[in-house]
């Protein structure tokens, strides 16, 4: 049974700076994890802009079309 690590030497950072590359670390491979991210992000802004001026045209031209018939 694994009961955990044992250190062989101490390490030369602070726990401050250790925890900071870490942090680094855990960023650049999320990154690389889905590195088009940023481009999805970039471009669900943009539908999400043209389906709400859709919608707007289509609730005016819904409502011009049935004024007559009303």
């Amino acid at each position: 049974v694994f009961k955990g690590w044992e250190q062989v030497s101490p390490g030369t950072m602070t726990q401050l700076q250790f925890d900071q590359n870490v942090g680094d670390l855990v960023n650049y491979l999320a990154w690389m994890g889905e590195p088009a991210q940023n481009t999805r992000t970039r471009i669900g802004v943009w539908v999400l802009l043209f389906m709400l001026g859709f919608t707007v045209i289509a609730w005016r031209l819904n409502a011009a079309y049935w004024k007559d018939v009303k």
